[in-house]
């Protein structure tokens, strides 16, 4: 008797655990209907790390400036002089015509931390013309006829920004001190072209995958300097075009070719006859560096459901992202954090993968599945739905405890 006791009392503890777990797991699904599991491990920054992505910069119209004060009616910050420069920072200008045009400006100009894209490529993303004393920082310039185009300019300076998808990368006509270090210069038809240009230094940039020639110095280009630059696989045929010289005494020294054969100077092509005397061969033979991300699920109709990649290269080139065999997303890599957004999927579950490739074709690649479920009870609210699952779980235990005070009743007879 004491047995059959403890076994019905055991036996309702059970069914009341489990009930009142899967009350708790369905409470919890409706108040957190949106569930994302990632791992975030450390990452080593790309080369060019810029402060924000493109989607957190402040949207701007078109800025043209044809005098000082143009720059106060904007509202920037700053006066114009070395120690304190009109300043231009965190903007995000898409634009038909140009992004950014300044003319006739000789004050100090910092241009920092922006997104500049030109949707028409009969216009450069940002052009200066009879200008002096500008700098860019940190920036994006995507699309249009150049990024920058500089006319008739002189101390104009592009540290640790980014050239992408435009006819022309960077096109300095008549530039005097143009310094361009630490910037990447990718998936251009053409990529750095200067021409009567005089004293200008190119350094330390990454110069590759352009589909015509990666840095050319052209007609009256005199006394410029090109050194520590990594150019490679220029040129879309077998054949490589990393560099032309047909200007006059022009530095070409230590930078890394990834069509140089070892010993020797590097011959760069053009009817100047320059060589590169200390040069280095490049080779990239690492795969991309991708951090795996975990699968995830979502309740069918949230919002702010994503997948975000951590990956790094110092080479990136290009990225696709597929579901099953389906292109969703394609494009230039070039940030560390690679997002996707994954709204609206359909009940079921969504295999997606993404394939990043480098400057020499290594690539890597992760597959993640996105399970979308329904809740059931979703157009009920968390009070009316804690309290019929309350009144279940007494429903059932008053069900229990009837067959057990009858079982009681009739093992007394």
């Amino acid at each position: 008797m004491f047995l059959r006791v403890w076994l019905m009392k055991n036996r309702i503890g059970r069914v009341f655990a489990a009930l009142s777990l899967a009350m708790v797991i369905l409470a919890q699904t409706v108040v957190s209907p949106n569930i994302v599991a990632a791992s975030h491990g450390h990452v080593t920054p790309i080369s060019v790390s810029l402060s924000q992505m493109p989607s957190d910069y402040i949207e701007h119209l078109p800025i043209y400036v044809q005098e000082s004060s143009d720059f106060i009616s904007f509202g920037f910050d700053g006066t114009g002089t070395p120690d304190d420069p009109f300043a231009i920072e965190g903007l995000n200008i898409t634009a038909t015509t140009r992004c950014v045009y300044l003319q006739n400006i000789s004050d100090h100009v910092v241009i920092r931390n922006c997104y500049f894209r030109a949707s028409n490529y009969q216009f450069p993303c940002v052009a200066l013309d009879h200008t002096n004393q500008t700098t860019f920082e940190k920036c994006i310039f995507q699309g249009g006829s150049c990024g920058m185009s500089l006319a008739n300019t002189a101390f104009i300076s592009a540290a640790d920004n980014i050239f992408l998808e435009a006819e022309i990368g960077i096109r300095a006509t008549s530039a005097f001190m143009f310094n361009c270090s630490r910037c990447r210069i990718l998936n251009n038809e053409y990529g750095i072209l200067l021409s009567e240009s005089h004293v200008c230094n190119l350094t330390r940039n990454k110069v590759y995958r352009n589909s015509e020639f990666g840095i050319c110095m052209g007609l009256e280009s005199v006394n410029n300097l090109v050194t520590e630059n990594t150019v490679g696989r220029n040129h879309a045929s077998e054949i490589e075009i990393n560099a032309i010289d047909i200007g006059l005494s022009n530095n070409w020294t230590g930078n890394y070719w990834s069509d140089y054969a070892p010993p020797g100077p590097y011959t760069i092509s053009g009817a100047a006859s320059s060589t590169d005397n200390t040069p280095s061969k490049f080779q990239d033979d690492q795969s991309p560096f991708l951090e795996a991300h975990q699968d995830l699920f979502y309740a069918e109709g949230s919002t702010g459901n994503e997948i975000q990649w951590n990956a790094t290269d110092e080479f990136s080139w290009t990225y696709v992202i597929t579901r099953g065999t389906q292109v969703e997303k394609e494009g230039t890599w070039i940030s560390q954090i690679i997002t996707f957004e994954i709204d609206g999927l359909p009940q079921g579950n969504h295999m997606f993968q993404i394939r990043l490739f480098d400057i020499d074709g290594n690539e890597a690649f992760d597959d993640v599945e996105v399970f979308v479920f329904v809740i059931i009870f979703s157009n009920i609210g968390t009070t009316e739905l804690m309290i019929g699952s309350l009144g279940s779980v007494g429903f059932v235990l008053g069900v229990l405890i009837f067959f057990k005070m009858r079982q009681k009743r009739h093992s007394s007879i």
